[in-house]
């Protein structure tokens, strides 16, 4: 692609190409082409095309994938900082990943190596899973205290299938539930894009995940707060309905995305996109509240 085509951010190669680093290569997009086109009135794209297109498209290609590999190490980066900050502060370590072969790869290797070994009783909690089953099944055996959380997505019918063998197979001890709104809604709720998430809607995850079990769905809530309970260090209670106060800090949470995303728009050195696909957040519950 040439030095001139390394380095740039995702608004830089749509400028630069009319396309962005997800999209597909178009010559009429091109601002190359478009500039010969109005100096030469009666041409037409496909005579550019034939003179400059496979030159602009390798060039393209080589700037998307340059692109893509600075945003993935990126993203292992700021994973791997994440997960010293949660072991350094013994905090909660919340961690989302997308259904791809290659974050999963990505995230066990940073958590075996970054975390501990295989046994490390550092607790984590893949939140609103929906990755492979085999995937989960390896991480809940590699880290004793490791939880995965299911939301909305467990009664869509297109992750049935997939979450259904998750949601049969984990231990009834390494589990919660979360709404995780306004992401996520159950299935049949509110009018499709319009509609969004929240904590009510933890019964309907309860009730698909009790159908899953053949459990009664108050076993389920009951196994789900006593994992929550246990998984962030709240005060033991015995009633499910009442309130819960944490007297620390919870979590840190990071969201791993495996399409093009930013790790740090503020950082030269990190590629970033408008849409942020990657994010990472810091949580700390209560901090507020003992600071004022």
């Amino acid at each position: 692609a040439g030095d001139n085509h390394k380095n740039l951010r995702a608004a830089e190669i749509l400028a630069k190409f009319g396309t962005a680093p997800n999209g597909i290569y178009e010559a009429r997009r091109d601002p190359q082409c478009q500039t010969w086109l109005a100096a030469a009135p009666g041409s037409k794209v496909e005579d550019w095309t034939v003179r400059h297109g496979d030159r602009r498209s390798a060039e393209f290609s080589g700037a998307c994938m340059d692109y893509e590999t600075r945003r993935e190490r990126a993203q292992i980066t700021v994973l791997e900082k994440q997960v010293e900050l949660a072991k350094e502060t013994g905090l909660v370590l919340i961690i989302q990943i997308p259904a791809q072969e290659d974050a999963e790869r990505h995230l066990a290797e940073v958590l075996v190596n970054k975390l501990g070994g295989p046994g490390t009783a550092h607790p984590v909690l893949l939140s609103s899973f929906h990755g492979r089953p085999k995937c989960a099944a390896a991480l809940l055996q590699h880290f004793p205290n490791l939880c995965i959380g299911f939301s909305g997505l467990l009664t869509h019918s297109k992750l049935k299938d997939i979450l259904g063998e998750v949601a049969f197979d984990v231990p009834l001890d390494r589990f919660v539930l979360e709404s995780l709104g306004p992401r996520y809604p159950p299935a049949g709720v509110g009018d499709g894009r319009g509609s969004f998430s929240h904590p009510g809607h933890i019964t309907c995850v309860s009730k698909e995940l009790a159908k899953v079990k053949r459990m009664d769905e108050s076993d389920i809530l009951q196994r789900a707060f006593e994992n929550t309970g246990k998984l962030f260090g709240f005060p033991k209670k015995s009633n499910p309905t009442s309130n819960i106060e944490a007297t620390t800090p919870c979590s840190v949470a990071v969201s791993v995305s495996a399409s093009a995303g930013t790790a740090d728009p503020a950082s030269k050195d990190l590629p970033d996109t408008e849409s942020q696909e990657f994010e990472v957040r810091a949580q700390k519950e209560g901090e507020e509240e003992e600071e004022e």
